[in-house]
């Protein structure tokens, strides 16, 4: 995803770090487990915002766009694995547009 660096990087779901660090061609990249098999990887930061180990709340800042690692220039890698096994996030999108376009109360 195409964001200028600096920008702030939110986590998806509420979980737990389990990587915060250098990893490879990733650059500088966030991995939480969510719980049941699911896990999402924020990849090529300019920044980390959080520590291996840490409780993450949902859309809690994990860390700042930016180019590092193997890139071209600033941006967001974001993956999301289900039982260790990349899945497409737009399939997730949509499942999200759908989610929040259902009427939940507000606050849900």
């Amino acid at each position: 995803f195409g964001a200028p660096s600096g920008t702030k990087v939110h986590a998806t779901l509420p979980g737990r770090v389990v990587k915060a660090g250098h990893k490879g061609p990733y650059g500088l990249a966030v991995e939480i487990d969510h719980g049941n098999g699911f896990r999402t990887r924020y990849a090529h930061l300019k920044s980390i915002k959080v520590k291996r180990g840490q409780k993450i709340d949902f859309h809690e800042v994990v860390g700042t766009v930016g180019s590092s690692g193997r890139s071209t220039g600033p941006h967001l890698h974001y993956e999301i694995w289900y039982k260790d096994k990349v899945q497409n996030p737009m399939n997730f999108t949509q499942a999200g547009k759908h989610l929040f376009s259902s009427g939940l109360p507000s606050g849900q």
